[in-house]
């Protein structure tokens, strides 16, 4: 009885966030595009969300107990923010490359350890995001381990991150060029009305 009470908390949590990041969705293309209602929103092959009426508009969204995150481009694009995740050794076998992991365990300070892989964490869900799979292959054989240096990978895919008191979040854009810069909305609790 408790493990269905909890997944169906669960699916009610997510059925609220999915609908919150809905309407910063729509805060974001009104601010961007003058557009005043949300587009019908299709699915890719994979699940991935798009506007089959306005292709020029990418967006992804990600929530999670951390918080709602939303991002708007012309390009294609992945978002993924999660609470900051403790790395176990069961974790680091699944989701780290070896680079990433002999990097990971050179790091002494637990702290810097966590942000570390939560960075990877939300650079790989980004990643498969933008390219529109989601988690569909071993985590393990994708090594970005240089674009949490600043890199780029495969010479189009761009990362931000955000590092929150107890967040990390990561945005992958693909693009040849470079943006010159990223424009960060934070949207309140208690302006949760306006939008």
């Amino acid at each position: 009885m408790r493990t269905k009470e909890r997944m169906e908390k669960s699916a009610a949590r997510h059925k609220i966030q999915s609908n919150m990041a809905k309407r910063v969705l729509l805060y974001g293309i009104r601010k961007e595009y003058s557009l005043k209602e949300l587009p019908a929103i299709g699915k890719g092959i994979y699940g991935k969300p798009y506007f089959p009426e306005y292709p020029e508009i990418c967006f992804n969204y990600s929530h999670a107990d951390a918080g709602i995150l939303c991002g708007i481009a012309e390009t294609p694009l992945g978002v993924d923010i999660e609470r900051l995740i403790h790395p176990t050794e069961r974790l680091i076998r699944a989701v780290c490359h070896e680079n990433e992991k002999k990097m990971l365990l050179a790091i002494e300070d637990p702290a810097v350890q966590i942000r570390y892989f939560s960075k990877i964490w939300t650079a790989k869900e980004s990643y498969l995001k933008c390219i529109g799979t989601g988690i569909r292959q071993k985590l393990s054989n994708l090594d970005l381990s240089e674009v949490l240096d600043g890199k780029t990978y495969e010479e189009v895919y761009h990362f931000f991150f955000l590092d929150g008191e107890d967040f990390q979040a990561a945005v992958c854009l693909k693009t040849k060029k470079m943006l010159s810069n990223l424009s960060v909305i934070y949207i309140e609790e208690n302006e949760n009305n306006n939008l």
